[in-house]
């Protein structure tokens, strides 16, 4: 089997399937990005010490359950994400759901690209005073990813185990620092400062984590289904999203609520760590971009199941990062997250397929029996895409967290009808 090859179409050989800490290792090293950065700070300097502690778990709880089954339903058939949406939405209607997961993840790898190039140019020219084109960081950036990517869940492997305890190392250096100007007890009793207007409560800033986490929890079937056993899949969900990424985001918010600044990377520069804090953007863009560019790879190896994993990767790393440059980052970025809004709804759909519709059985056996087109699955998506529209359009949610209103009330409809087309075949057999 060549190194070059991505499992895209089949499942896992046994060989090569891993254990639940290295699943969860890679998935906090996707995790763990500028915006989570971002996010951590805000819910600290917004909820204080204890609340700001409190929101993290309560999402890390949260994600934790809705993790473990979408990894469950990887790890049990071995297949990719978009090898599971095949089976769940049909031979050729998954195509258009694949298309819209692969465009989104592609499109992310390109602002993240982008913005990767930006904040490099910015820092170098800081710190060394050296002025380097952000275009040409760019560049160089992206062909760094995609060859990584190339290599598959190794080289995301080797990649993240050297990245995640460089990446607690500088983080605990810059807490460090922060403990020379004030103490545990002084930041233990700071009070909440300028943290974003829309974190108010420990359910506000939970809900924020939980949105920002989301999509990355519909695609864990691409790292779990390395796993060796159920209980892999289970420790990895534990590990990453219950524990790791939450104690992490957490830990970012120290700095920011002691010194006020809520970009980690120009916090790390302020006292000094400017080569440090450097290290640490190149290691989380890296670390996350790979992830979006492998998932979306093999998103397109569906559509376009003849060409080579390889060469799948590298257009798609090129068109995105060509994209982002043209289109320009920020409207990308609305674009996305419009686009972001119909991802996770597809989770709920293949996990009430796989658990509460199949019930657990091998979907690889019923590869060659699957339809055309699911139309119950294409109606659920439909009706829970409109459902998570209205209510962003509007402001309102049920649990707090859109996307997850959406994730259950596709979940719901897609089950009920699929039981009721199940009575009608019963009745009129």
């Amino acid at each position: 089997m060549s190194i070059l090859d991505n499992h895209s179409h089949a499942p896992v050989p046994e060989n090569e399937r891993v254990t639940g800490v290295r699943i969860a290792i890679i998935i906090i090293g996707i995790g763990i990005t500028l915006p989570a950065f971002l996010v951590g700070a805000e819910i600290v300097l917004a909820l204080g010490f204890t609340s700001g502690f409190l929101a993290c778990a309560t999402a890390g709880m949260v994600l934790a359950i809705m993790a473990t089954l979408a990894m469950l339903v990887g790890t049990r058939t071995h297949l990719s994400t978009a090898a599971i949406i095949r089976l769940t939405f049909g031979q050729t209607g998954s195509k258009l759901v694949n298309t819209l997961l692969s465009a989104t993840l592609l499109g992310w790898f390109g602002v993240t690209a982008v913005l990767f190039g930006q904040v490099t140019h910015r820092i170098i020219e800081d710190v060394i005073h050296f002025n380097i084109p952000a275009t040409l960081l760019v560049i160089s950036g992206s062909v760094l990813m995609v060859l990584t990517t190339v290599f598959g869940f190794r080289a995301i492997d080797g990649l993240s185990r050297l990245a995640v305890p460089l990446l607690i190392l500088m983080l605990f250096g810059a807490i460090f620092y922060t403990f020379q100007e004030m103490s545990w007890i002084d930041i233990f009793h700071l009070k909440p400062s300028s943290g974003h207007e829309s974190i108010y409560s420990i359910g506000s800033g939970a809900s924020l984590i939980i949105g920002s986490f989301i999509v990355g929890v519909t695609i864990t079937p691409d790292m779990s289904r390395f796993a060796r056993k159920t209980s892999d899949a289970v420790k990895g969900a534990l590990i990453s999203y219950g524990s790791g990424s939450q104690i992490l985001l957490f830990l970012t918010g120290i700095p920011a609520l002691a010194t006020g600044e809520k970009d980690l990377i120009l916090t790390m520069t302020m006292l000094g760590l400017g080569l440090p804090a450097l290290a640490v953007m190149l290691l989380a863009t890296w670390t996350t971009n790979v992830n979006n560019l492998y998932s979306s790879s093999l998103t397109f190896a569906q559509i376009l199941p003849r060409w080579p994993d390889w060469c799948i990767t590298v257009c798609a790393g090129i068109v995105g990062t060509v994209l982002a440059i043209v289109v320009g980052v920020e409207n990308f970025i609305h674009f996305l997250i419009f686009l972001s809004i119909a991802i996770p709804p597809i989770a709920g759909i293949y996990i009430t397929d796989f658990f509460l519709i199949r019930r657990s059985r091998n979907l690889t056996s019923a590869d060659a029996q699957a339809p055309d087109w699911n139309a119950n699955a294409f109606l659920a998506w439909l009706i829970a895409g409109c459902f998570g529209a209205y209510e962003v359009t509007n402001k309102i949610s049920v649990t707090g967290v859109q996307a997850v209103d959406a994730t259950l009330m596709a979940a719901i409809v897609f089950y009920f009808l699929s039981r009721a087309q199940d009575l009608k075949k019963s009745v009129f057999r």
